[in-house]
């Protein structure tokens, strides 16, 4: 999705310059719609060109995109303020959405009010690096350390195992997941039933590949039961093998699920959507324990942490915690007509979180 937002970013920047860029623009977006680096099925670039009208319906629902009309009555597409946000941390991707949903519902404005109060309680600070340590830069937690900390036997300065997120917030990332898989789910209806032709019969058994069903004839002049038909689920994107156990097109509950049970003929891959998908299981604390004691021994040796693994996703966060800051800075120097990027404390946060992480990555380098 971000790809696509940065898409048609290029586009509407090159309108009302030289016709040659735009046309340059509009030629780039139609050869990654139509020409996939892969080919898995003849029906790949519409599948792709379906998979671009689903980003391009999220982005307007999500409020990245915005029309507007001009003067001739002719809608255009405007980018919004936040979608420079966005694409500033394109790489992250899903985890820039699910920041997104966060920061336009209102949830990092409370857990930064009064972050710079000296009477302010300082779990507040931590509540909001615990929220980014559960968005970006996430490892799992090995059985084994599991076991240690079940069993109360981590005795050093890392807790080794990060605290679950706060229902409300927990409640904002699914709410977004849920509207993300709800409206591609509503695409890939709409494009299983346009090429229903085209995909053929989905009378193949996912493992030995040995098709199966009866011709029309087979029961003779017998009828099937009609207790039989009515149990019967009519789905056009689900596998007809997985509905055999009851479940329809309207009962996915994950992006995993999706992909795991379409039928044959259709081909996604969860990384397509921007979904934060939930952990399987605990996650590391590394990140929220560095940031609270900035130990590298204690990382290595609670925390399980290779030091060139440890160094690595030290690293990679504190170019996210830099990127967000540098990006709402910038935006609310600009005077950017949102109102997330006028709440100057939530900016002095991030400010200060990442100064903070900075501080201590530095200091653990030298």
């Amino acid at each position: 999705s971000t790809t696509v937002l940065r898409l048609i970013m290029m586009h509407v920047h090159s309108v009302g310059r030289a016709s040659a860029s735009s046309g340059q623009v509009v030629g780039a977006v139609a050869r990654c719609v139509t020409l996939p680096f892969f080919r898995p099925s003849h029906l790949t670039s519409q599948q792709n060109a379906h998979a671009f009208r689903f980003c391009f319906e999220y982005l307007c629902r999500e409020g990245l995109l915005i029309p507007q009309p001009d003067e001739n009555g002719v809608t255009n597409m405007a980018v919004s303020d936040v979608a420079g946000l966005i694409t500033h941390l394109h790489y992250t991707e899903p985890s820039n959405f699910a920041f997104l949903s966060l920061l336009t519902s209102g949830l990092l404005s409370d857990l930064c009010e009064d972050f710079n109060c000296p009477k302010a309680d300082v779990n507040r600070e931590l509540r909001l690096v615990l929220v980014l340590c559960h968005l970006f830069n996430r490892r799992p937690l090995s059985p084994h350390l599991e076991t240690l900390v079940s069993e109360k036997r981590i005795t050093g300065p890392s807790i080794v195992q990060l605290p679950e997120l706060d229902q409300k917030v927990r409640d904002t990332l699914n709410g977004a997941n849920e509207r993300a898989l709800k409206t591609f789910c509503d695409y890939l209806m709409c494009f299983s039933r346009a090429y229903k032709e085209e995909l053929g019969l989905d009378d193949m058994l996912p493992f030995s590949r040995v098709r199966c069903g009866a011709t029309e004839d087979a029961f003779g002049s017998a009828k099937v039961p009609p207790e039989l038909l009515r149990l019967a689920q009519s789905v056009s994107m689900r596998s007809n093998f997985v509905a055999l156990s009851g479940h329809g097109d309207d009962t996915f509950r994950t992006v995993t699920e999706l992909c795991a049970t379409l039928r044959r003929g259709l081909h996604m891959d969860p990384a397509m959507l921007p979904v934060l998908p939930e952990a399987n299981g605990p996650l590391n604390s590394y990140l929220f324990d560095f940031y609270k004691h900035g130990q590298q021994q204690a990382l290595v040796r609670f925390n399980g942490l290779q030091r060139e693994s440890l160094w690595e996703g030290l690293r990679d966060f504190e170019l996210v915690l830099r990127a967000i800051a540098a990006a709402m800075r910038w935006r609310y120097d600009k005077n950017y007509d949102v109102s997330v990027f006028h709440n100057t404390v939530v900016v002095e946060a991030l400010e200060d979180i990442a100064r903070e992480f900075s501080s201590k990555l530095s200091a653990m380098a030298s």
